[in-house]
């Protein structure tokens, strides 16, 4: 089997106290064992060199970073295989080290012609709430704060995520989505910038709530996918007093998503990170986008 002699062997570390609290996460605390993509690329091209020509493709979805795979559900629906890709779910799925990145690459290249990568890479330590902890500002190239183990462990994740892509992009052709909080300031990053650039990626605005989430949650969708603005969806005065009653009326309104604070500062709340689960019908509209370029590829 290809993989098993080319793949390098690794073992992962077992996971420390707390690492699994948040969104930014990896399966070792030791930073002398995370594994910084850039500085092996031959050895990543020539891995995928010689794995894209044996390898079956089958995948029309790669659910990256989409530890719920609401994605990947709205995928299998319609009976299309799907992989999904987070170390919440599987410890070995982690970004950070060389074999996660690996299994990753492995993942990415059973893509058929035509296959959607929907990525929502970790955004707790890129927006608002958590501005005073990672500090990201133009004067740092927004890299934030560099002695905060969280932010150097979340630049890694962002690094290496698009490394995986930009390197797939020589051996399979897919299209993209990358999904963040509006207040998310991961697209100045300078790796996140070029990636956007390279992918000629436009920006979708849209509002999940109007998808069914619970919170009105402003999203920004970075696509490289023709016919993505049907994702678009505007909160008029009418919609958002129709979202206010309708949240007022439901059991949601008990959720402790965010927490001000006496001095007037805002921080997330215990129930921040189930807010990210995409609504079903959101999943269900990307998908209905996805497979017109899908059926391009004769695959529908």
């Amino acid at each position: 089997m290809w993989l098993a002699i080319f793949l390098p062997t690794v073992v992962l570390a077992a996971s420390t106290r707390g690492i699994h609290h948040d969104d930014v996460q990896s399966s070792t605390a030791d930073e002398a064992q995370w594994f910084y993509a850039d500085q092996h690329l031959p050895e990543i091209r020539q891995f995928m060199a010689q794995a894209a020509r044996t390898c079956t493709r089958s995948i029309s979805l790669l659910d990256l970073f989409g530890a719920s795979e609401r994605m990947s559900r709205a995928w299998q629906s319609h009976g299309l295989l799907t992989a999904s890709y987070d170390i919440k779910n599987d410890q070995q799925d982690d970004i950070t080290t060389r074999g996660g990145f690996f299994r990753l690459a492995e993942r990415g290249l059973l893509l058929v012609a035509g296959a959607l990568i929907f990525a929502a890479p970790p955004c707790s330590l890129f927006i608002f709430l958590s501005s005073s902890v990672h500090r990201r500002k133009a004067a740092n190239d927004f890299r934030g704060d560099q002695r905060r183990f969280k932010v150097r462990l979340s630049n890694c994740i962002l690094q290496n995520m698009v490394c995986f892509l930009r390197e797939l992009a020589v051996f399979r052709h897919f299209y993209l989505v990358i999904e963040q909080p509006t207040s998310s300031v991961m697209w100045k990053v300078p790796e996140m910038k070029d990636l956007l650039s390279s992918f000629r990626m436009k920006r979708v605005f849209t509002w999940l709530g109007l998808f069914g989430h619970r919170l009105q949650k402003g999203t920004n969708l970075w696509v490289a996918l023709p016919g993505a603005q049907a994702l678009s969806r505007r909160m008029t005065k009418a919609r958002r007093a129709a979202f206010v009653k309708r949240q007022s009326q439901s059991s949601g309104g008990g959720h402790r998503d965010y927490t001000r604070h006496e001095d007037g500062t805002v921080s997330g709340g215990p129930d921040l990170q189930s807010s990210a689960i995409y609504p079903a019908p959101f999943c269900r509209q990307v998908f209905k986008v996805a497979k017109l370029v899908l059926a391009g590829f004769c695959m529908l």
